[in-house]
């Protein structure tokens, strides 16, 4: 786990732009597949008891991480060695991701433990983008074989919900204050002073902070 988060850091912290990646190859595309791959990852461990890993899997699993530090390893000694990371070196980063994603889902896993396990990472996704599916649909493009075309739109369409989203929930927030603000107020004109004291008393200090 802690290679895979290092590759997406490297890939992120790098601020790759379409230019410096092969032709076939987007800036998006390369970032997300790490990414999905390293959820991927930490939605096995954490769902791992209800998918009934055999010992023989166990054993895969462990050589499956060990190629995951080696892949993150090169990563860094490309980007050492030519001051960044070239077209043919993401290229073949992409490359490797994918072969060891193909090796998880349809190699080590059985078909009803890899569904399992897509199905726990598309709702993470859900939600941890507040709702939003379409952000998991373009993590998923390669298992729902997303075209190019589809994928384009449905980057400019994540980014409109996402916008969305985000006033939505701002709006919410600032509504939700206003009501916590105008309910403390009133249990403030109930109180005696000492009440009132004993009351913040009690109160969590991120709470304390919102009156």
């Amino acid at each position: 786990m802690y290679g895979l988060l290092r590759i997406f850091a490297l890939i992120a912290f790098l601020g790759l732009s379409p230019v410096a990646i092969a032709q076939e190859t987007s800036e998006s595309e390369l970032i997300n597949e790490f990414n999905h791959l390293s959820q991927t990852m930490a939605y096995l461990d954490a769902v791992k008891s209800k998918i009934d890993l055999v010992e023989s899997q166990k054993t895969q699993l462990e050589k499956f991480r060990a190629d995951m530090r080696e892949m993150a390893d090169l990563s860094g000694s490309l980007a050492g060695e030519e001051g960044g990371l070239s077209a043919e070196s993401l290229s073949l980063l992409l490359e490797k991701n994918r072969s060891l994603y193909g090796r998880l889902t349809d190699e080590i896993l059985l078909p009803h433990q890899a569904d399992l396990l897509k199905k726990e990472v598309f709702k993470g996704y859900v939600r941890f983008s507040g709702g939003n599916a379409v952000m998991a649909c373009l993590q998923f493009s390669r298992d729902f074989s997303i075209t190019k075309e589809q994928r384009d739109k449905l980057t400019a369409l994540n980014e409109s919900v996402s916008k969305e989203i985000k006033e939505a929930r701002e709006e919410f927030e600032k509504k939700t204050a206003q009501i916590r603000n105008k309910a403390q107020k009133e249990i403030d004109s109930l109180l005696s002073d000492e009440q009132k004291s004993k009351l913040r008393a009690l109160m969590p200090d991120d709470e304390k902070s919102k009156q």
